[in-house]
């Protein structure tokens, strides 16, 4: 469509949706693209970003950076920002996963979690090792998006360091609950044709785990 032409774009967007048949497995193909993707991170894993100079400079100023907004990590904090949300976990399918629920489980944790689980919920509250399950959900009528079904006790803590980062960022007037600004700047930028948004494929899964720990 031409790109002033509103109407027939928000059309095309609404038709991409509609299910029909590709002949093409989605499931497998989101599945290869997947490892594909598992394959570059773990290249990435064994960067040394001590050994390059410009990087080792690069990220000590965002590690600064990231400390001065976040600043020190606070035990009791942590534990207070701690929840359930409702999603589905490896135990409890959506349908099924009111927080009441959760908080009357026996809860699925990873092995290096459960020593926390136990000492919040007591030494019955873990009911076994496990590990994240993988899986898909239609994104459009041609491909599927990967997700990350979760052990329940990780989930409860992964909430609490959620819940403490957005807190922290509010600080400095980043409110990840708020998309006004966004929306603000969208309009703006359909407007003026002065701005755009860069949307990188599989951005977020590319982040490695030393590019993240360091």
């Amino acid at each position: 469509f031409p790109s002033h032409d509103r109407t027939g774009y928000a059309l095309w967007q609404v038709a991409r949706k509609i299910p029909f048949k590709t002949g093409v497995d989605l499931v497998a193909k989101c599945k290869a693209d997947w490892l594909r993707t598992e394959a570059t991170v773990r290249e990435s894993n064994k960067i040394d970003y001590n050994a390059n100079p410009r990087l080792k400079v690069l990220i000590s100023r965002a590690r600064r950076v990231v400390f001065e907004i976040l600043g020190d990590f606070r035990d009791a904090e942590w534990m207070a920002a701690c929840s359930f949300s409702g999603g589905a976990s490896t135990q409890r399918k959506r349908c099924e996963s009111e927080i009441q629920n959760k908080y009357s489980d026996s809860h699925h944790t990873t092995k290096h979690a459960a020593p926390l689980i136990k000492e919040i919920f007591g030494d019955d509250s873990v009911t076994g090792y496990n590990s994240a399950r993988w899986s898909s959900v239609e994104k459009d009528a041609k491909s599927r998006r990967d997700i990350t079904i979760q052990t329940q006790g990780n989930m409860f803590l992964q909430k609490g360091l959620g819940n403490m980062i957005r807190k922290r960022l509010q600080l400095v007037g980043i409110d990840l609950n708020d998309q006004s600004n966004n929306q603000r700047w969208a309009r703006i930028a359909s407007e003026t044709n002065a701005y755009a948004t860069v949307d990188l494929t599989t951005a977020s899964a590319l982040m490695s785990f030393t590019l993240v720990e360091a």
